[in-house]
């Protein structure tokens, strides 16, 4: 999201790829090579970023809500400046969006809303026997305004008209004939009339001074209340490899690696997988690891990090948080002196569970050390997955080396290890 710093004007970008060449517009085009890289550049609007980024996303079809409460903001302070909320036809399809301009049809305050239409819908681009032509009843009603017949009689008339009254007056005729697309199209604009918005368009979005045009206009009206100026645009227009072959420059791998956070092969051997049931992947001695969740790649690491120093490691995975496996947690906590549970979640969440079946059952009053290893209570950056588990703490040699700090090893400094 955008903000002009003496506060003239807000855009909000809906989304990554919006939002893309705002960040090369102000002053990061330089660094759009490290975008969503540990340490590079977010790959949505962020306002710790830069100044110019008025509201943090972290999906797509937010821009019209972040919009409308900025809006709702700048009436509360008394100020004139506009915001304007750029979406495209493919966030367009989140019941948030539609909730937004809802509330602002209601609310009825000045918000300029610019439905970037690329015909696609976030469907993909092409098949092998060419384009693919976006499906669905949000495809169709945008294909409706282009459409009307209605407008387009009417457009050949007032051209006749027009011609009579010299060349300028033609021109005029033909910005409003693109400006009030809308206004004769009836029924058919009722997609976003009938929320209460005032709908321009279509407009052809590769003619830039006709949009130049229409977005001064409505900026010249003082209380026209939300707007919603619908721009047809071509994906990949000016770039000529996008416009040769649609259909390329894309990125299919099949079939898939096994890395952090893939689908691993199924490991029930052919049973059953029973509601609530955990497994135990790998048997071992006084210490038992529970893991939960993607972590359970690194419980296995760490347990063959450590097997290599002598230490024998079982690890069990729990598949379930609710309802709980209490036979294996008991199981586990009775055949050893240390349980570690490990998750992806923070408070509140698998090991928060966990702690509380101990208690109520009072394992924990025996001789049984537990511990807990799980995300921090705070958001982490983007970056490579590794990166991320590494910053949490949840890499396998972090695992490793709570294991050794736990048994109190004195062969081997934990912090050392996890330098190794």
């Amino acid at each position: 999201m955008v903000k002009a710093l003496d506060g003239i004007l807000i855009i909000a970008y809906c989304g990554d790829l919006q939002a893309y060449p705002h960040k090369i517009l102000t002053g990061r085009r330089s660094r759009m090579h490290t975008i969503r890289q540990t340490r590079g550049l977010a790959g949505f609007p962020k306002r710790e970023e830069s100044v110019y980024d008025a509201f943090g996303a972290g999906h797509s079809s937010t821009s019209i809500s972040a919009g409308l409460g900025m809006a709702v903001g700048r009436d509360l302070l008394g100020k004139k400046n506009h915001v304007i909320s750029v979406i495209g036809d493919g966030a367009m399809t989140a019941g948030q969006a539609y909730e937004a301009m809802n509330n602002a049809g209601y609310l009825d305050t000045n918000l300029i809303i610019i439905l970037n239409d690329n015909e696609q819908v976030s469907l993909p681009t092409a098949t092998v026997d060419g384009p693919a032509p976006p499906v669905g009843a949000l495809s169709k009603a945008l294909t409706r305004l282009q459409s009307s017949r209605k407008f387009h009689q009417l457009r050949e008339v007032a051209k006749g008209i027009t011609k009579k009254f010299g060349e300028q007056a033609h021109e005029i005729a033909a910005k409003v004939d693109s400006c009030m697309r809308g206004m004769v199209g009836g029924a058919r604009a009722s997609l976003f009339e009938e929320l209460g918005l005032f709908y321009i368009g279509p407009v052809d979005g590769h003619k830039v001074e006709d949009l130049v045009y229409i977005l001064k206009k409505v900026k010249d009206l003082p209380s026209l209340g939300p707007v919603l100026i619908h721009v047809i645009t071509e994906k990949g227009k000016g770039y000529a490899p996008a416009e040769v072959a649609p259909d390329k420059m894309h990125d299919l791998r099949y079939p898939r690696g096994s890395g952090i956070g893939s689908l691993l092969p199924p490991n029930n051997r052919g049973a059953p997988l029973e509601v609530g049931k955990g497994v135990v992947l790998r048997e071992g001695s006084r210490v038992a690891i529970l893991g939960y969740g993607a972590v359970v790649q690194s419980c296995i690491a760490a347990a063959e990090l450590l097997q290599v120093l002598g230490i024998s490691i079982t690890v069990a995975d729990a598949r379930f948080c609710k309802p709980l496996d209490g036979d294996l947690i008991r199981r586990l906590a009775q055949e050893h002196e240390f349980l570690i549970t490990a998750e992806e979640g923070s408070i509140g969440g698998f090991s928060s569970h966990v702690s509380h079946f101990l208690g109520l059952t009072g394992i924990l009053d025996g001789n049984l050390k537990w511990r807990a290893m799980m995300l921090p209570d705070r958001y982490i950056d983007h970056g490579a997955q590794t990166n991320q588990m590494e910053e949490a703490g949840l890499s396998s040699k972090h695992i490793a080396a709570t294991v050794l700090s736990l048994i109190g090893n004195q062969r081997i400094d934990s912090v050392h290890f996890l330098n190794m």
